[in-house]
């Protein structure tokens, strides 16, 4: 019986040690989960020594010890099949073999919604952006890509209950309405079709799906464009999701796409390993129009749509928005499609771009708590703070006077100690434009009956 016990722990102690003897010969070094693996940690930085060694080195190992890809796998299905549930915190499992992404639950349940203040922040935003590209003879069109539980909820796990009252994009619409933002309506678009057009395994829309913001997109040119209502096209169960990748990173369950049945005529003008690298050129006989377009991962699969139509286009996933690029190569179209679970991104960060002037009467002075930092970024002054608080109101506008110019400013959400700041403020002031006296920023806040002059620095 001794003997037994001895051979059971011993087996017992093999086991435990393979995944950190594995590590030798087959590391862990790449993931399907939405997330950057930790670096081998450092003893010591800058002649310091690393108090938190211990801890980092134990996150290291938790994330590359050998054959994780295939134990996280199997610990999943085990808890897939046999108690329907989810083993990351990034995937739901829903009915029907269905999966959601878990960071589209604060839409779905009417959770952690932004405050009034910050939906104000992004219409302004966004409406400084449509009037700096319209101002260089390019149209705008805003493109927001429906949260898959926003139009199929019907697998849902049935623990969450949906939302009663308006979700942020319910509640940013009248005011995209009322500030005159050109947009496309995709949730509308998504509900009248009869077909399901989003993947079952993967969080984004299927090919027809693309084909059907394609051409709402479209809809809003002046072109004649291939619509692929007669264009064939064939369903192959060979689409590897992101979200079943996630969850089960060596024995993923591939969806059914549509793949259309075409002479493609578009080429790539840079080099490219796919459609969802950060910036790609394309080309194409069938126009002479040209397109602008920043994009996030819904964009990947309309690209070769969009890139067909147009005679130059151009598709940007870097961000903060470089809308100089309207300036550079003259786009016809600018569009800027972003995902509706990350709407609150348009008030988290200033789009490069020089902002309007605006004339500004007389103001007083008034010592507050107001902050303002001035940095450089190339060849930019980045022009950043918030307001103190007893000038935080909603109807608060912030404006930045640059010597004898009065510019308006970006309005900026961000995280803090004590919650989200929706206070804030950013630009980006090119260097070519700030003469030698004009070297005094100021920081103005107008409530509409007057307005108060709350901060004032040299730029150095």
């Amino acid at each position: 019986m001794k003997k037994i016990n001895t051979i059971f722990i011993v087996f017992c102690l093999i086991i435990l040690l393979i995944p950190f003897a594995g590590m030798a010969v087959a590391p862990t070094n790449e993931t399907t989960e939405n997330k950057v693996l930790s670096e081998f940690p450092k003893l010591s930085e800058e002649g310091k020594l690393n108090v938190d060694f211990l801890n980092d080195l134990g996150e290291y190992f938790t994330e590359h010890f050998a054959f994780r890809p295939q134990m996280v796998s199997s610990n999943a299905l085990i808890y897939g099949k046999l108690f329907g549930t989810s083993t990351t915190d990034q995937v739901l499992l829903g009915k029907n073999n269905w999966m959601y992404y878990t960071e589209t639950l604060n839409d779905y349940t009417g959770q952690h919604l932004m405050t009034e203040r910050a939906l104000k922040n992004v219409v302004h935003n966004l409406a400084l952006m449509q009037k700096y590209v319209e101002s260089r003879g390019s149209e705008f069109l805003l493109v927001i890509a429906p949260n898959k539980n926003s139009i199929y909820d019907e697998n849902m796990p049935y623990y969450y209950r949906k939302r009663t009252g308006k979700n942020n994009y319910e509640r940013l619409m009248p005011l995209l309405d009322s500030a005159g933002i050109h947009y496309t309506d995709l949730f509308t678009a998504f509900g009248e079709s009869d077909e399901v057009l989003y993947l079952e395994r993967d969080s984004h829309w299927t090919n027809k799906g693309a084909v059907l913001v394609y051409n709402q997109i479209m809809e809003n040119t002046d072109l004649d464009y291939e619509t692929y209502e007669h264009i064939p096209c064939e369903v192959k169960k060979n689409y590897m999701g992101d979200l079943t990748e996630m969850l089960y990173p060596e024995n993923s369950e591939p969806d059914e796409n549509e793949y259309y049945q075409k002479e493609w005529l578009h080429s790539y003008n840079n080099e490219v390993t796919d459609n969802m690298d950060d910036w790609i050129e394309t080309s194409s006989p069938k126009s002479d129009a040209c397109l602008l377009m920043y994009r996030d991962s819904f964009g990947e699969s309309m690209l070769p749509f969009l890139a067909e139509e147009f005679g130059n286009a151009y598709f940007s996933r870097l961000v903060p928005y470089n809308l100089l690029n309207v300036d550079g190569y003259q786009p016809d179209y600018t569009v800027i499609e972003r995902t509706e679970r990350r709407l609150s991104s348009f008030a988290e960060q200033a789009a490069v771009m020089q902002t309007s002037e605006v004339q500004i009467g007389s103001r007083k002075k008034a010592d507050t708590e107001t902050t303002l930092e001035i940095t450089e970024d190339g060849g930019y002054y980045v022009i950043s703070g918030r307001l103190d608080d007893v000038y935080q109101k909603e109807n608060s506008e912030i404006y930045v006077k640059l010597g004898s110019r009065v510019l308006e400013s970006f309005y900026i959400s961000s995280e803090t100690q004590d919650g989200i700041d929706d206070y804030g403020y950013m630009l980006y002031v090119s260097k070519d434009t700030v003469q030698a006296e004009d070297k005094t920023v100021e920081v103005l806040v107008s409530d509409g009956s007057q307005t108060v002059s709350v901060k004032t620095e040299k730029i150095k």
